[in-house]
């Protein structure tokens, strides 16, 4: 037998109306596991909506049966001579289901809508919600008829007698609703079902393996709208988790980014915090320097005060392989004129006259020298290496901007 995917449980529920207008409810609630279908729950005899309440589930598909007064079956009737039946009512009033059965009989039930939305609305009002309603017991032909089900003679239900005829399950109409001592039962596969249970069986069964007869109904309106929103109730159930998760690995993504944005944002300003200090500290350098260049300009630093800077910043770069002998600041030159001797001065002249263990830090020296931007020039007069002490001897002449 082939199960429908996608029903784990289903509940058949079947009211008959008494003649007093009452109810006698039966329930029957089947659960499916792999191709197993076992009866969870069933109760019969029930006089109120009111205990379904707790039964069933919001997510349990539940069919729904109607019978006894105010259902009305006839035999051989088809939609051409429907209003013949209706004895000239409008049809929108009715609630309407042609089907065939297995014994080939036409069989059209009907009911006021009134009778059937009303009830439908009793159930609502217990949070039982319908998505398919049958009226009369025919339903259980399609489904005794491919359960193998033991029928025993004489067995009644809701007005009706059960028969065997061949492979089929018959259905005939009866004044009586009792059943003989010892006849109150039928097995159903493994379940032995009393026949007060079968039309809420049979509800259940079809919604699990899809076994109904071919119906065709009018006037169901309400109940399309209930099976509409059940259906988008289980459509919803299977996508939110699943949205639900797409949106939070979004927002686990975005947080990560935006985790990391905030690390990097922070290690950023670290850095800026750091060059904006070095920055501060190069201004303060730079505007030490200009304040004292300023000074030195206001102060006039010039002439010897200027030479003696100069020599100062010269002789605190010089190597430590260099000595010093002499240094001549504007050297002093004899000029013959006539009887008379001139004494000129060489300004801007610095002449150094020292020895050296290394020519190389000589040469260093003479470099770093080189660099000083009020130096014109650096020339060596002389370099000379004596045997007995190892030293170099030099003259280095400065010329100053």
């Amino acid at each position: 037998m082939k199960f429908l995917a996608g029903i784990e449980k289903a509940a058949g529920i079947e009211i008959f109306i008494l003649q007093d207008g009452s109810f006698r409810i039966s329930y029957c609630l089947l659960h499916k596991q792999k191709k197993l279908v076992s009866l969870e729950k069933s109760f019969s005899k029930l006089e109120s909506f009111e205990y379904l309440k707790p039964l069933i589930d919001k997510k349990t598909a539940v069919v729904l049966s109607i019978c006894g007064k105010g259902i009305i079956n006839k035999l051989n009737v088809d939609i051409a001579n429907l209003d013949n039946v209706l004895a000239g009512s409008d049809r929108s009033d009715f609630f309407i289901q042609f089907a065939q059965t297995n014994a080939g009989q036409k069989i059209v039930s009907f009911s006021r809508k009134s009778v059937i939305e009303s009830i439908i609305n009793q159930l609502e009002d217990v949070s039982v919600f319908v998505e398919k309603v049958f009226l009369g017991p025919f339903i259980i032909e399609d489904v005794l008829s491919k359960t193998h089900s033991q029928i025993i003679p004489k067995l009644f239900c809701c007005g009706h007698q059960l028969n065997e005829e061949g492979e089929w399950i018959i259905l005939q109409m009866t004044n009586q609703d009792t059943i003989s001592e010892g006849h109150s039962k039928i097995k159903i596969g493994e379940e032995l079902l009393d026949n007060q249970l079968l039309v809420a069986f049979a509800g259940a069964f079809i919604t699990l393996g899809g076994l109904a007869i071919n119906w065709e109904t009018h006037g169901d309106e309400k109940v399309a709208a209930i099976k509409k929103e059940f259906f988008q109730k289980k459509v919803l159930k299977i996508l939110v988790p699943g949205i639900l998760a797409f949106f939070f690995v979004i927002l686990l993504g975005n947080f990560i980014l935006y985790d990391k944005l905030i690390h990097d944002n922070s290690v950023l300003r670290s850095k800026l915090s750091g060059n904006e200090t070095i920055a501060n500290d190069l201004n303060k350098l730079k505007m030490d320097i200009e304040n004292k260049e300023h000074l030195i300009k206001i102060n006039a630093l010039n002439g010897n005060t200027r030479l003696s800077f100069y020599a100062d910043r010269i002789f605190s770069i010089m190597p430590d392989a260099i000595f010093l002998n002499d240094v001549n600041l504007n050297p002093r030159e004899v000029k013959k004129t006539g009887t008379d001797d001139e004494i000129l001065f060489d300004n801007n002249v610095i002449i150094i006259t020292g020895k050296t263990k290394e020519s190389i830090a000589l040469n260093n020296w003479i470099r770093k020298l080189k660099s000083f931007t009020w130096i014109s020039d650096v020339v060596i007069d002389k370099y000379k290496t004596t045997v007995a002490d190892g030293l170099a001897d030099f003259i280095l002449t400065i010329n100053l901007k």
